[in-house]
């Protein structure tokens, strides 16, 4: 009896701590800014050059759930709040919804605009801030502070991608190494990382690694961050001593400063110059260096243009970036592709500088140092005979806790082409200009993609879904015109919808026929002078939006009356139905559309029930 007595209370406790656990763990959703959104938009006819088919979709599912990730609440001892999660969840957002189960109630409990505190992404860690300093948790979860060893059991937990949709998981596994050094990931001065067999998936990123305590309650041992693709339970996370060296440092040190700006430029751009000058650049490495700013002042532009120079090789690679990972990920591979063309036109331009010195091309450098103007690069060539000259200019923005290229010009440039011509200015005046020269020419250079029409978008709680498709008409009236041929007869049609609902219309139809033969299926033939038809009724339609184009399938049921001959007075009612296929074709005015509708119909006369002729119609008009 003691027994069972003693392993119900050892399970009622477990339950008590793994619902402890749930209320600290939280899901992690991106918040863009409006110029991010704008710049998808803009995008979205390039990518269907590419192969990235059903792109309105594609784009529009991102804008909802962007790359969502996981995190958990860290109190500290004055009673402070932060959540912490991995710096590559929520590098490209403007603010952080974090999502939480309530405790007592089970429900969602929902905090937005966190926004970033402090930042590595050296180790991939953040720590953000609840707006307006909120306190909603007396306490999270702590750090584990004693030996890991091979073979520990620990638990992870998170929100885990589960047919599309984020999913708690709480999984369990083994300590595999505790400490493994990987340059690719992180720098060994700065950490070693832990390998673990403990189940994650996409969507656990930032998520905590547990162990359980002597206190058996559940602790931190580090961050899910990495998974080995090709390697079956191979999961790595930074460790809970990496995290809490980056937490004193960035909470409690008061001098410390978020950005660090002249030595943490003077690291990053000597790392992106190496980068740069590697024989295989790793444009995986390379996009880290692309601020969002870059992105959405000049995204689609260099996008564009990538696309319609690359080769097919890189145009398969920006494909494949786009699908496998994000599209704000193939619109920095884009840019890092540019980059890269861009950085290896200076070096031919150092070499026609230098053609007078010498013809040994080998023996000429991009300096490995840039020189520094505020937080600006300029690119130095070195010349055999010592000289040097300035051939390119790169500049740095600070942005989500790191800095980054915001513009990576070359010498068509004009403020580029200053430097070289008026070499004898101090960097100071150089400096000067430059301001000057930005605050004078700031008129952004607008992409080619505005001349098109906004995509589609479906309205939140518009529409009707029938299994995973979307469908919603986006247009009240419309009018067309057209010609049906009818037994070798011509005749004109008039065509006008009026929506009641997505899926239902009124439709209105007038026949004429000037001169016409009615012919019959059991071989009569009459000669009409005038052959007017009119009706009305209803159509049922699945309009569906695609990036540009609403395609729509109907079903159209109408009754009305033919008059067969107005001379002698020949007016009989009759019934027509249509099976047809419309697209509307959006118009940058963002509420018209025109539209083509190919349609088979059948004329039915009431009085004898005999079809009275079947033809296929083609149809243009404009939609409002």
């Amino acid at each position: 009896m003691k027994k069972v007595l003693l392993l119900t209370i050892i399970f009622l406790l477990n339950i008590s701590l793994f619902a402890q656990v749930r209320s600290k763990v939280c899901f992690i959703r991106p918040n863009y800014d409006e110029s991010v959104t704008s710049t998808l938009a803009e995008i979205q006819p390039y990518l269907d050059k590419i192969g990235v088919y059903d792109s309105y979709k594609y784009i529009n599912d991102f804008i909802e759930k962007g790359n969502s990730g996981s995190g958990f609440v860290y109190v500290t001892k004055d009673g402070r709040n932060f959540v912490i999660t991995n710096y590559h969840v929520i590098r490209n957002a403007q603010t952080v919804t974090a999502i939480f189960q309530d405790e007592q109630t089970n429900n969602p409990l929902s905090f937005s605009n966190l926004k970033i505190y402090a930042a590595s992404e050296e180790i991939d860690v953040a720590i953000l801030e609840f707006d307006n300093n909120e306190k909603p948790f007396s306490n999270g979860l702590e750090f584990f502070n004693d030996t890991l060893n091979d073979g520990d059991t620990i638990y992870t937990a998170g929100f885990p991608n589960l047919w599309g949709k984020a999913e708690w998981q709480f999984g369990i596994g083994i300590i595999t190494n505790k400490n493994v050094n990987i340059p690719e990931l992180i720098k060994p001065e700065l950490s070693h990382i832990i390998q673990h067999s403990g189940a994650i998936a996409g969507g656990n990123s930032g998520g905590p690694l547990l162990i359980q305590s002597s206190e058996n309650d559940y602790k931190v041992v580090g961050i899910n961050t990495w998974s080995h693709s090709s390697r079956t339970d191979t999961n790595l996370a930074v460790p809970s001593q990496t995290i809490q060296n980056f937490l004193n440092h960035a909470l409690n040190d008061k001098s410390y400063k978020l950005s660090d700006d002249a030595e943490r430029i003077k690291e990053k751009s000597q790392d992106l110059h190496k980068l740069l000058n590697q024989r295989k650049v790793s444009f995986a490495k390379l996009e880290r260096f692309i601020s969002m700013d870059y992105v959405t002042r000049e995204g689609s532009t260099i996008l564009n243009s990538v696309i319609n120079n690359c080769s097919s090789e890189d145009k398969k690679t920006i494909k494949n970036t786009f699908l496998n990972k994000a599209p704000l990920e193939g619109l920095k591979y884009a840019i890092a592709l540019e980059m890269v063309n861009e950085y290896h036109r200076y070096e031919d331009i150092a070499k026609n500088f230098s053609k007078d010195y010498t013809e040994k091309e080998d023996s000429l450098q991009i300096s490995d140092t840039p020189a520094r103007i505020n937080n600006s690069d300029l690119w130095y060539s070195k010349l055999p005979n010592g000289n040097s000259r300035r051939i390119g200019f790169a500049e740095w923005t600070f942005s989500n806790g790191s800095w980054q290229i915001s513009s990576f010009a070359n010498l068509k440039d004009k403020d580029i082409e200053a430097r070289i011509t008026n070499s004898e200015q101090t960097d100071k005046q150089i400096a000067t200009k430059d301001t000057e020269a930005k605050t004078k020419n700031k008129k952004p250079v607008k992409p080619t993609a505005k001349k098109y029409a906004k995509p589609y978008k479906i309205p939140e709680g518009k529409g009707f879904k029938i299994g995973k498709r979307d469908f919603y008409n986006p247009y009240h009236f419309a009018i067309g015109y057209g010609m049906s041929l009818s037994f070798s007869e011509w005749q004109h049609t008039l065509d006008i919808d009026i929506k009641v609902t997505d899926w239902i219309s009124v439709n209105l139809s007038t026949d004429l026929a000037e001169r016409r033969y009615n012919v019959y299926f059991d071989g009569r033939k009459e000669l009409n002078i005038a052959n007017i038809s009119q009706y009305a009724g209803l159509q049922f339609q699945l309009p569906e939006p695609r990036t540009y184009v609403v395609t729509m399938p109907y079903l159209c049921l109408e009754g009305g009356a033919i008059f067969a001959d107005f001379s002698n007075l020949d007016v009989y009612p009759a019934f027509k139905g249509k099976l047809g296929y419309r697209w509307y074709f959006k118009l940058p005015t963002d509420k018209m559309a025109l539209f083509v509708d190919i349609n088979l119909g059948i004329k039915l006369r009431f009085i004898d029930f005999k079809v009275e002729y079947v033809y296929p119609t083609l149809l243009a008009g404009i939609a409002f």
